[in-house]
C-alpha cells in the first residue's frame, strides 16, 4: 500500500512540474510574441507615404537630392523643390527647357541631356545653380535630330558623355568652340565611367571600353548580358533590367 502511494505521489509531482514548465513556456512565449510585434509595428511605423505633391511637369525622368533641395528633371525642364520641411515642401526654382532627361551635378553647375519630344532635337545645356531660386544658362550645346531618349550623362575633366541612341562625346575645354563626336559603334542603355574605362549596357551586352585616349575608344571585352541600368562597385558590374546581373569586371580584357 505504502509503494503504491509513494508511485502515485512520484506521479503527481512530475506532473505539475511538467504542468509548471509548460506554464513558463506559454508565458516565455507570449512575451516574445508581445516583443516581436512591438518591434515589427516600431520597424513599419515610419513607411508609408509622408506627403506628396503634383509637379504639373509631364513626366519626370530624373531626381537627386542635395543639400534639402530636390531637383526634378522632367518634361516641363528642370524643378528645384526645398524638401527641407517634408510636410510642406515647395517649389523655389524652375530653369525651362524641353524634357530633361539625364542630369550631372559638379560644384555650382548641373549638366542637362535634354530632347525636344515633339521633333527629337536633342541638346546639352550648362545651368548655374549656385542661386536655386534662379537658376541661368551659361552653355547650350545643340546635338541635332537623334534617335532614341536621353540615356544617361556624365562629365569628366572637360568632358561630357552623353547618350542617345549613339553615345556623344562632347570636348568643352572651350566652351565658345565646343567639339562633338559621335561614337556611332556603342548605342548605350546606361554606362559609367570608371578611371579609364567605359562600361556601357546595351540591347544585348555589356561592353567594356579603354578611354584612355580622350576621343578615340578602345574595345576590350564584352558579355551577352542584357539589362538597362548599370552601376560598377570596386571589381564588379551590377546590371538590373528584368533581373538582376552581377558581372566581374576586374579584368577588362
Amino acid at each position: 500500500m505504502c509503494i503504491i502511494l509513494v508511485s502515485l505521489k512520484d506521479k503527481i509531482y512530475n506532473i505539475m512540474k511538467l504542468l509548471f514548465f509548460i506554464c513558463q513556456f506559454f508565458i516565455f512565449s507570449c512575451f516574445i510574441s508581445a516583443q516581436k510585434a512591438q518591434m515589427k509595428n516600431s520597424y513599419f511605423e515610419n513607411y508609408g507615404l509622408l506627403s506628396e505633391t503634383f509637379l504639373n511637369g509631364g513626366n519626370c525622368y530624373e531626381i537627386e537630392v542635395i543639400d534639402n533641395l530636390a531637383y526634378v528633371g522632367c518634361d516641363a525642364g528642370l524643378l528645384i523643390y526645398d524638401v527641407s520641411n517634408i510636410e510642406e515642401y515647395e517649389l523655389i526654382g524652375h530653369y525651362s527647357c524641353n524634357s530633361v532627361r539625364s542630369f550631372y551635378f559638379e560644384d555650382d553647375n548641373v549638366y542637362l541631356g535634354t530632347i525636344d519630344n515633339n521633333n527629337s532635337r536633342a541638346k546639352v545645356e550648362i545651368i548655374d545653380i549656385s542661386n536655386p531660386t534662379s537658376p541661368i544658362q551659361i552653355f547650350n550645346f545643340d546635338l541635332g535630330y537623334v534617335i532614341g531618349a536621353g540615356r544617361g550623362l556624365t562629365v569628366v575633366d572637360n568632358f561630357i558623355y552623353v547618350g542617345y541612341y549613339y553615345l556623344y562625346l562632347i570636348d568643352i575645354n572651350n566652351l565658345t568652340n565646343p567639339v562633338v563626336y559621335q561614337i556611332s559603334p556603342i548605342h548605350p542603355y546606361d554606362f559609367v565611367i570608371n578611371n579609364t574605362f567605359l562600361y556601357v549596357t546595351t540591347l544585348n551586352n555589356f561592353e567594356i571600353y579603354d578611354i584612355a585616349n580622350d576621343t578615340s575608344f578602345i574595345f576590350k571585352s564584352s558579355v551577352n548580358c542584357q539589362g538597362s541600368n548599370l552601376e560598377v562597385n570596386g571589381d564588379f558590374a551590377y546590371i538590373s533590367g528584368g533581373s538582376l546581373k552581377i558581372v566581374n569586371a576586374s579584368d577588362p580584357e
